[in-house]
This record gives C-alpha cells, structure tokens and sequence, in this order.
C-alpha cells in the first residue's frame, strides 16, 4: 500500500504519544508490516523487518507491540474499516471463498463453548476471501 494513503489513516487514527521513547521509524511502516502479517500469515517472529524499515533496529515485538495496543484500543478496527470503505471500488465480489473452522480459545472468551469431539473450549473463525483489482 502506497506510504501516503498510509500515512493519512494511521495520523488520522493514532494519537501521538506525549510520554515515552521516540519511534525510529514512522508509524505508517508499521502498519505495512502489520498488514503483511495478516495477508501473509507469517509468525511474528518471521516478519522480514529488513523489508519494511531498512536497516534501522527494529524487532517484531516492537511491531507486535503497536498491534496489539491498536486492537485493544479500537484503533486499528477503525483503519481497517475507513481503509476496506475507501478503497471497496477495487473488491471483485463475483468470487468469494467462505471457510470455517472450530480454534481453541485457549484463553475463553464470550462466545466460546465445549464441543464434545473437542477437548477443550473452540469458537468458530471464519475466513472470507476473494479477488482484489489492482486497478
């Protein structure tokens, strides 16, 4: 995704932060690298931070860091959302693949439940995917 268009959701969505370390790196990278964890897959671990931040030191728990503040806070629910609104022109719905499957939740949760096959509590995952136009 182009560093502009990042760059403006994640200044619009994130507060700057008035205590604390300076970021060696710009906030949009980060976010890159978050989304190529989540289209990829990837262990955190496995990230190719050389890729997105050059040769300035930064590790994956620093990313894993920003991530999971963001989820907790509602804030990269909101980019996700403004960003999926924006740019849904460039969604091809004439194919989607819908898949489900049962993941334990090992630490609970509000919508967990036993399952008699299961040895442990599961709730559902649902994955949806389709075609992307590049333009």
């Amino acid at each position: 995704m182009h560093k502009a268009i990042l760059n403006k959701y994640v200044t619009q969505y994130i507060p700057k932060n008035k205590k604390g370390r300076k970021l060696k790196v710009p906030l949009w990278r980060i976010m890159k690298a978050i989304f190529y964890k989540i289209k990829t897959g990837v262990q955190w671990h496995l990230l190719p931070l050389k890729e997105f931040f050059g040769k300035t030191e930064i590790s994956y728990q620093t990313v894993y860091y920003h991530y999971n503040k963001w989820c907790k806070k509602g804030i990269f629910q909101s980019i996700y959302n403004d960003l999926l609104f924006s740019y849904n022109h460039l969604l091809d719905c004439s194919l989607l693949n819908l898949d489900g499957s049962h993941t334990l939740a090992k630490k609970g949760g509000d919508q967990v439940g036993y399952q008699g096959r299961k040895k442990g509590k599961t709730t559902n995952l649902l994955v949806l995917s389709g075609n992307i136009r590049t333009a």
